[in-house]
Parts: C-alpha cells; structure tokens; sequence
C-alpha cells in the first residue's frame, strides 16, 4: 500500500533514525556510556551514570558530546540530528494531513 506523500514524513523519521542510531553507535564502541569533552576539564565527579569524560582512549569522539551549546550544555551531532527531526515532525505532519484533506475532498 503506498502512502501519499509519504516523503514529507520520511524527512524527520530519517533525521531521528540517523541521530539516533549515530548516539547509539557512540555508546556502544565505548562500552555503554557516551564521552563527553568537557571545556576546561572533567572529573568523574561531574559526569553521570551514561556519560564519562573524553579521554585519548575514546572511540569515535567526532560522534561524542563535544558541542558547546550556550543555554543547553553539551550535546553530540546526533542531537542536533533528533533536535532536528523534533522541530520538523509536526510542520511535516501538518502539511502531510493538509494535502490528504485536500485530496480526499477532491473526491466528493
């Protein structure tokens, strides 16, 4: 069965998929927690149960928490990625259910 206009929903569920699954490869190659590049330093008093300080032995930093968002913290490209798909899912729903009104209501 073929969904109309499935690609304004693929948009976001890609993004979130994406984001998702690159937090999740992190975490996994690094022994369930995820590294966090703390400016100034880390102790491992400042860190919490899923996350551990950025140290020369981490994997795959470039997918880490080293992003310093001012307001928010710290946060990983994948966040940005679900950050993303969050902001988009319901302007893309919306339009998505608007054409499906406007296309049912051509039929009658």
């Amino acid at each position: 069965m073929k969904i109309p206009y499935s690609y304004l929903l693929l948009g976001p569920t890609a993004m979130f998929a994406l984001g998702f699954l690159s937090n999740a490869v992190v975490i996994a190659a690094n022994q369930g927690s995820m590294p966090v590049l703390v400016p100034g330093g880390c102790t491992p008093g400042m860190i919490s149960e899923i996350h551990s300080c950025m140290v020369h032995s981490t994997h795959l930093k470039f997918l880490a928490d080293w992003i310093l968002v001012r307001g928010l913290g710290i946060a990983s490209p994948g966040d940005f990625l679900e950050w993303g798909a969050y902001a988009s899912f319901w302007p893309a729903l919306t339009t998505w259910v608007g054409f499906i009104i406007k296309d049912f209501s051509k039929k009658f």
